[in-house]
């Protein structure tokens, strides 16, 4: 007798199951008619606001775990229903995004608050702060795979100051808003911070996955661990009026990084412009290395914080920045052959009291620049530096100086013409020739370097003084 009835239980454990999995969709539109007689419809179809209650979500800082699987419930609603927009009740959300895999993009698990594609999820002003915790991974925002989304107005909070470092890893994993292979992403009006790894990353280290079509706009990262923003594996990516500052906790802390980190990734398209960027712990507001093309850094203001490019094979434009108490540090890979195509210009910037240091690079036009109370030094590359203002109030060895760093079997030619000096330099022009450079003061050689490198509409824009 107790066999037979434990496999009468058995059999109608089975078909419990069965009916649960065939007649899924029904239960749920069954519970969800059921809550929304006590609760209320799900979202508000006018206004997109979310009901907390409907979805058990609690928005005065408790119960993470309930409230992350009901803001995720209230998401899969929206986007099967067709609801583009919905918008979060104004308030404090503890969120549980941990994860113990992050970095295997076929494997990795979604964490946070998961968006689906067509989804704009507006946050109200609301302040979504992630538990204290030992977890090397976390995200507060999951965009994997998804398109159309816009994650906007709202404050993203980590738990730099209250996490546990002590378990064996970096811990530098933790982001706020982690988009991998995703297309027409928006982030706008969005403050993050305090986040154990970056404000926001762009892409996986360990696939070629791109994430294309990234709006970040009028945003506000700050005091986050490792970067404000990482762009690992991206294409056409516009980076505006935000402010980025006070990056320190982990290497390499900058507040954008370009560091596309496979072989088989690249970085293409970007522009980053009418941003501020300062007190870093790196001193660094923009880095970039790799095969990184057609980056374009403009109309910035750096403080404290300067442009880095190393091991480079791409090109990049350095225009209209403001640069003070930094460093413009551009160097290209050590690698001696004719078939180098990497090239930066640098234009109509103004960049005071902060080192211009430039060494392997196949291309350089240092243009239009005023570089007050510094000077520049090269260092086995190609360079024209025409039409720049140098100028000190106190006593500079040098303007500008090309010498030898080390050997090197490669032939090098620097441009030189027309640049104005203004103060007590001891030396203008320190240049420690070999045989394997050649020095010209001829303008019309320096245009045609120039012109020969860089396209027509900017060599219009860029020659007038």
């Amino acid at each position: 007798m107790k066999k037979a009835i434990k496999i009468l239980i058995g059999i109608l454990l089975v078909l419990g199951i069965y009916v649960a999995l065939t007649h899924a969709d029904e239960i749920q539109n069954l519970t969800y008619s059921v809550k929304t007689q006590i609760y209320g419809e799900p979202i508000d179809k006018e206004t997109g606001l979310i009901n907390n209650d409907f979805f058990s979500i609690n928005g005065e800082g408790k119960n993470p775990n309930s409230t992350t699987k009901g803001i995720n419930e209230a998401i899969q609603y929206a986007s099967k229903n067709n609801i583009e927009y919905i918008q979060l009740k104004k308030g404090i959300y503890l969120i549980n995004g941990n994860t113990t895999n992050y970095n295997n993009f076929e494997t990795a698990q979604k964490k946070g608050i998961i968006l689906e594609s067509n989804i704009t999820l507006d946050l109200n002003g609301s302040t979504i702060q992630h538990i204290s915790s030992s977890y090397p991974n976390y995200a507060v925002f999951s965009v994997t795979d998804v398109q159309n989304v816009e994650i906007s107005n709202g404050i993203i909070i980590g738990d730099k100051y209250t996490h546990d470092y002590t378990t064996s890893s970096t811990h530098e994993w933790g982001f706020g808003i982690d988009v991998k292979g995703s297309k027409d992403v928006i982030i706008n009006n969005v403050q993050i911070k305090e986040t154990t790894g970056d404000g926001i990353i762009l892409g996986d280290y360990t696939n070629e996955e791109y994430t294309e079509n990234v709006i970040i706009r009028n945003c506000k990262i700050t005091d986050c661990r490792r970067q404000g923003i990482s762009i690992v594996c991206a294409e056409n990516v516009h980076i505006s009026e935000n402010e980025i500052d006070n990056i320190k906790g982990t290497t390499p802390q900058s507040s954008i990084d370009i560091e596309p980190y496979s072989p088989f990734q690249h970085v293409k398209n970007v522009v980053i412009e009418n941003n501020i960027f300062y007190n870093n712990a790196s001193g660094i507001a923009v880095a970039f290395s790799g095969d990184s093309q057609n980056i374009n850094v403009l109309n910035n203001k750096m403080t404290n914080a300067g442009v880095v490019c190393s091991n480079f094979n791409g090109n990049a434009n350095v225009g209209y920045n403001y640069i003070i108490n930094a460093t413009v540090w551009i160097y290209g890979k050590k690698i001696e052959n004719s078939n180098r195509k990497e090239s930066v210009n640098i234009y109509n910037n103004q960049i005071e009291n902060s080192d211009v240091l430039i060494g392997n690079m196949a291309n350089v036009i240092l243009m239009n620049n005023q570089i007050q109370d510094k000077g520049i030094r090269i260092t086995a590359s190609n360079i024209a530096i025409a039409n720049n203002i140098f100028s000190t109030s106190k006593q500079n060895d040098y303007a500008l100086e090309y010498f030898w760093g080390e050997d090197t079997h490669q032939n090098y030619i620097c441009y030189i013409s027309e640049n104005t000096y203004k103060g007590n330099f001891y030396i203008k022009e320190k240049i420690d020739n070999r045989d394997n450079l050649q020095i010209s003061t001829v303008k019309e050689e320096t245009d045609n370097f120039i012109k020969n490198i860089i396209e027509e509409e900017l060599w219009n824009q860029i020659s007038q003084k």
